[in-house]
């Protein structure tokens, strides 16, 4: 019997990201990769709360 596990090779891209008052924009033409642009890859993130 063959059991095969497929793991990523590395974490998934991610695009710059701004935030304009409620709007957040995505550039889609600025990609960050986790394993050639730790910083800005690591950047590229927001934290989102719930407003009620």
């Amino acid at each position: 019997m063959c059991l095969l596990s497929i793991f990523p090779t590395r974490n998934m891209d991610r695009f710059s990201l701004t935030k304009t008052g409620n709007d957040v924009v995505v550039h889609v033409d600025h990609m960050h990769k986790s394993d050639g642009d730790r910083s800005g890859w690591s950047a590229s993130a927001l934290q989102v709360t719930a407003s009620e």
